[in-house]
């Protein structure tokens, strides 16, 4: 059975190693780069970093292909106040721009 034509009209994405847009991303995957690097430093991972697997209540994990400017967020715009705005999970912050 034939495929009905389809049309992209449109198509956003926001990835790890500054990836904004389908130009970016194409640019990216060109170059071969590689987004995987340690944990930045505001996301607390030192805080619960074990490098032995199975260590209760720990991650052996610190690299990740993590997104930048998370903490750019106007999180004022939306009523939260500073002490808010630290205990918010990234996601939400992600969810919120």
């Amino acid at each position: 059975m034939p495929h009905p034509p389809l049309a992209l009209v449109g198509a956003a994405c926001r990835l790890p190693g500054g990836v904004v847009d389908l130009p970016s991303f194409t640019a990216h995957l060109r170059a071969g780069r590689d987004v995987i690097r340690p944990a930045p430093a505001w996301r607390g991972f030192d805080a619960t970093y074990d490098p032995r697997p199975g260590a209760l209540g720990r991650s052996c994990q610190i690299e990740g292909g993590w997104l930048d400017h998370l903490r750019d967020v106007d999180l004022a715009a939306f009523g939260l106040n500073p002490r808010e705005a630290t205990a918010l999970d990234p996601q939400h912050r992600l969810l919120l721009e």
